[in-house]
């Protein structure tokens, strides 16, 4: 599986806020040639519309069919569960709003998606989300995490067939050595005997 890392997420962050400025910009163009804002107004309407603006374009677009807002489909990215689906609106709603706990953090929760496994940002981890290949399917996800299950049962049969093997000699060489203080035992009754009848041609 393709993970997401950092400064491919970052790319497309740059590229989704500049689209989400600009459009922002022309709406309230538009609402000034309208209302006639001063410019302290225009610039207050601006950063008013700015954050239903990104939670909105976030939300929808990574809940969407595409799974990505445009700058991660530029980059052939899309957001997933844990287990490779799409993400409801509710949930991409809360790995947006979780980005306001990655920037508390100074940034370090952002820079957690360079150094995790997973390449998981701390507000990917607390929606249970990952950010993958847009070429990366449902079912290569399914395949990866069965390809390790399969891996670490294969790990446990070897290890039960190296010691099935070791058991059968313990038990061959505990028969020879049997087998060994026989044949000891039996050279020793067989000498006696010669000895014995020896002794009987003498005394005639």
């Amino acid at each position: 599986m393709i993970y997401a890392g950092f400064w491919k997420r970052l790319a497309a962050s740059i590229i989704d806020g500049v689209i989400i400025k600009i459009v922002i910009s022309l709406y309230v163009i538009l609402l000034s040639s309208v209302f006639h804002f001063s410019d302290g107004a225009f610039f207050t309407v601006w950063y008013v519309m700015l954050i239903p603006s990104y939670w909105l374009y976030y939300a929808i677009f990574e809940s969407a069919k595409r799974q990505g807002t445009p700058g991660k489909i530029i980059l052939r990215l899309k957001v997933t569960d844990i287990e490779g689906d799409r993400i409801s609106f509710g949930r991409a709603s809360g790995r947006h709003f979780g980005k306001s706990l990655s920037t508390l953090t100074f940034g370090i929760g952002f820079l957690m998606a360079a150094i995790t496994q997973r390449k998981q940002a701390l507000h990917d981890i607390m929606a249970s989300c990952l950010v993958v290949g847009s070429e990366i399917s449902k079912d290569d996800i399914s395949v990866s995490s069965v390809r390790v299950r399969k891996k670490a049962r294969t790990s446990e049969k070897s290890s039960r067939v190296r010691n099935y093997n070791r058991e059968p000699n313990l038990e061959f060489d505990s028969e020879s050595e049997t087998e060994s203080d026989s044949d000891s035992s039996s050279d020793s009754g067989s000498g006696g005997g010669g000895d014995s009848g020896g002794n009987g041609g003498n005394g005639e």
